[in-house]
């Protein structure tokens, strides 16, 4: 009687606690999934190669590509310059994205930070923000760059081109 009782006690309850922990997890949202490619809309890609002429596109599409683990993005410009930066997402909002131009010299900024919003995630999801100068007080100094993109299609889980 006595290891029945052992056995329960040691048993139960890190399985009590297995299913509390299930329980819990099951309120938990996940963030949504915006991995991907984004096409910049022309009015984004026209303000980025004014803010820094390093950003170039060449012929091909300006992208924004996306990659994703959680809440963490990981987000890179299909610039020739390997334009690179951070992000958060928080349900539908992105924060805290700072670019790295890794030949910053012609730029206008060394640091720009991202702020947008993610809609329509189920249709034809787009993302819409600004991109200011970091470290800027504000006022004409530190314009904003509009950022306009629409997340393309994927076709057995790559994205088309």
């Amino acid at each position: 009687m006595r290891s029945v009782l052992l056995y329960l006690v040691l048993v139960g309850t890190p399985f009590a606690g297995l299913l509390g922990i299930l329980d819990i997890g099951e309120r938990i949202e996940p963030p949504p999934s915006v991995g991907g490619t984004w096409a910049l809309g022309e009015g984004s890609i026209r303000e980025l190669g004014a803010w820094c002429p390093a950003i170039e596109f060449g012929d091909g599409p300006g992208e924004l590509r996306v990659s994703q683990s959680g809440r963490y993005l990981a987000l890179a410009l299909s610039d020739r310059a390997g334009t690179s930066f951070s992000a958060t997402l928080q349900r539908d909002s992105l924060a805290g994205g700072r670019f790295e131009v890794p030949d910053h010299g012609e730029c206008r900024w060394e640091a720009v930070e991202l702020r947008g919003r993610i809609t329509n995630l189920d249709d034809e999801a787009r993302l819409i923000g600004v991109l200011r100068p970091a470290d800027c007080p504000g006022g004409p100094d530190c314009p904003a760059i509009d950022v306009d993109a629409v997340r393309q299609p994927t076709v057995s889980g790559t994205p088309r081109r």
